[in-house]
C-alpha cells in the first residue's frame, strides 16, 4: 500500500510525515486509500532516502506487513480473550458472584489486557513500521 505524504520533521532514522487528502489528487492508489475520505493522518515511517521536512513523499507500507500488523492488532487480542474465558471457566471455578461463576469474564479481561500490551510492544518493532521509499517534490 502507497500513501503520498509530506515530512513534517525528522527524528533519527524515522520521519513524522502527514498523509493525507491534499496529497490524493496524485497518488495512483487513491481509490484503494484507507485515509482518502478521512481527515489528515500523522504516522511515522523509516526514512531511508534522508528526505527533508517539507518534501513530499512516497510512503509504503508492504503489503505482507500491513497484513501481519492488523491480523496482530485485532486478531491477537480476540484470540487471548477466548484462551482467558476458557481458562477462567475449567480450571478457575472458586470465582462466583451470585451464584454465577464469572471467572471466566475476569480472566477473559486480564488476557485482553496482556494481548493489547503485547501488541503494544510489536508495534514498536521497525518491521511494522512504512517506509519513506521517494522523494516526489523538494
Amino acid at each position: 500500500m502507497k500513501e503520498i505524504g509530506k515530512i513534517l520533521e525528522n527524528k533519527n532514522s524515522l520521519s513524522v510525515v502527514e498523509v493525507g487528502r491534499e496529497y490524493c489528487d496524485s497518488c495512483i492508489s487513491k481509490e484503494k486509500c484507507l485515509f482518502h475520505k478521512e481527515r489528515d493522518k500523522i504516522i511515522e515511517a523509516e526514512n531511508i532516502i534522508d528526505a527533508k521536512p517539507g518534501d513530499l513523499v512516497l510512503v509504503e507500507v508492504p503489503s505482507k506487513n500491513y497484513i501481519i500488523s492488523t491480523f496482530i492488532i485485532y486478531i491477537v487480542p480476540i484470540i487471548f480473550m477466548f484462551i482467558g474465558a476458557i481458562l477462567g471457566e475449567f480450571y478457575f471455578k472458586k470465582i462466583v458472584y451470585k451464584g454465577v461463576n464469572i471467572s471466566s469474564i475476569i480472566f477473559s479481561f486480564i488476557f485482553l489486557i496482556v494481548a493489547l500490551f503485547i501488541t503494544k510492544i510489536l508495534q514498536k518493532f521497525i518491521f511494522f513500521r512504512p517506509k519513506v521509499e521517494e522523494i516526489i517534490k523538494k
